[in-house]
This record gives C-alpha cells, sequence and structure tokens, in this order.
C-alpha cells in the first residue's frame, strides 16, 4: 500500500476490490529543462464490472478490454518516443 500511495498519491478501499489495473508511463513537465517520469492507473474492473463499458465481466469481455488496454499504452509510449526524438 506504501507503494501505491507514493505511486499514485491516492488510496485502494478494500470494498473496490475485485479490482484490475492498467499503469501507464506519462510525463510531467514542471519546467522547460526538467522531465519527470511518472506514472498513471487506470481502472479497468472493479467488483466483477468492466469499467468502460460497465458490463459484467466474462472472458470474452476481459480479453477485450486487455487488448484494448495494451493499444492504448503501444500509443502511448510511441508519444512519449516521440517527444524526445
Amino acid at each position: 500500500m506504501r507503494i501505491w500511495k507514493d505511486l499514485f498519491s491516492t488510496e485502494i478501499l478494500v470494498d473496490q476490490c475485485p479490482m484490475l489495473i492498467g499503469i501507464m508511463q506519462t510525463l510531467d513537465i514542471e519546467k522547460c529543462e526538467s522531465l519527470k517520469s511518472r506514472y498513471q492507473f487506470r481502472l479497468l474492473l472493479e467488483n466483477n464490472k468492466l469499467i468502460r463499458t460497465q458490463e459484467k465481466v466474462n472472458l470474452e469481455r476481459l480479453l477485450n478490454e486487455l487488448i484494448i488496454f495494451k493499444e492504448q499504452s503501444d500509443e502511448n509510449e510511441q508519444n512519449l518516443v516521440k517527444f524526445f526524438f
């Protein structure tokens, strides 16, 4: 919990479980010379419901949600790479 709070500055409530989160790297531009890498989380599943669609989870829907998250993560990484080069 301490590591979670250090990374995301928030707490997880026990009544939100079971849950599935996805974590992506982001940039925090504080000053022009200083770039700080940070992480953000996205809640994908909470209490056996998919967050994006509010559907009750099953294997097919969960797999689809993970594929969508991976595509978004890949796009995010490409944008981060473009930013540096």
